[in-house]
């Protein structure tokens, strides 16, 4: 992914004085390595909450489950009184405790893991179809660079072939022994090299004129493309803030019931 001013010269260095907000377009200017590395590291820092949540909703869901197991099984005791009163209330306490770890599970599980899930694969499609993107233009561009180079290279070989064909032309017109029926055949053999030479000259000079009109094409669809990745990544940023909130509040709702039941 070269940057886009890279078709026209060095970059300006990035200044902040227009916009002071961080802009892939602008101040990317090494390309495609730093935007593909920063998505990496995006995606694996929802992966890697992903992993770790999802091991939570399982310690969760285990401990509800070994919970409920203890708080069900009937007391041999037959205490009464304040102390049977206090046996009581920790037997409700775990069972307070069982539902809450249980709906802390679900919340993880089904809701926040499942939606990272399913978030880090609608990334990882989107990059895909913009890397894609980036590298029809680059395959498109080193078409166009090459399709420059192979009809300059002719033009240069049509025309350091005329060259040749005026010198012995001009070299033959000064030697009284050339036949007029040879001097004609050098003459017409530099009039088709310079016409050779001229639909070489032209022929550059049309790939010439495309490349560079592919060139502002090309740039405007990098820059749009930048914009894309930069999209991404803040969505990703957004995605990442709002989960974490859902976890604390679901963190805090958890110790609040089990304070509550004390």
């Amino acid at each position: 992914l070269p940057c886009p001013a890279a078709l026209h010269g060095p970059p300006a260095p990035a200044t902040m004085t227009d916009d002071k907000r961080f802009s892939y377009e602008k101040d990317l200017w090494e390309g495609s390595k730093q935007v593909y590395e920063r998505y990496e590291e995006g995606k694996k820092t929802v992966g890697d909450a992903g992993k770790l949540f999802d091991a939570r909703a399982s310690l969760e869901a285990e401990y509800a489950k070994k919970t409920q197991a203890m708080a069900s099984k009937p007391s041999s005791s037959n205490e009464s009184r304040s102390i049977g009163a206090a046996w009581n209330a920790m037997k409700q306490y775990h069972e307070v405790a069982q539902k809450s770890h249980s709906a802390m599970s679900l919340v993880l599980g089904k809701e926040i893991v499942t939606e990272m899930s399913t978030f880090r694969k609608d990334m990882q499609r989107q990059r895909d179809q913009h890397v894609k993107a980036i590298n029809a233009l680059n395959t498109e561009l080193d078409r166009g660079r090459a399709a420059v180079l192979k009809a300059k290279t002719l033009y240069h070989q049509k025309s350091e072939a005329t060259e040749n064909a005026l010198l012995n032309h001009e070299k033959a017109q000064q030697d009284p022994t050339i036949k007029t029926k040879d001097l004609n055949k050098l003459n017409s053999a530099a009039k088709k090299a310079q016409k050779e030479a001229d639909s070489a000259n032209s022929s550059y000079q049309t790939q010439l004129q495309d490349f560079q009109a592919f060139q502002v094409k090309y740039e405007d669809a990098m820059k749009t493309l930048l914009n894309e990745f930069q999209m991404l990544e803040e969505r990703r940023t957004v995605f990442v803030k709002d989960i974490f909130e859902k976890m604390i509040q679901a963190q805090e709702r958890l110790i609040s019931e089990l304070t509550d039941a004390h």
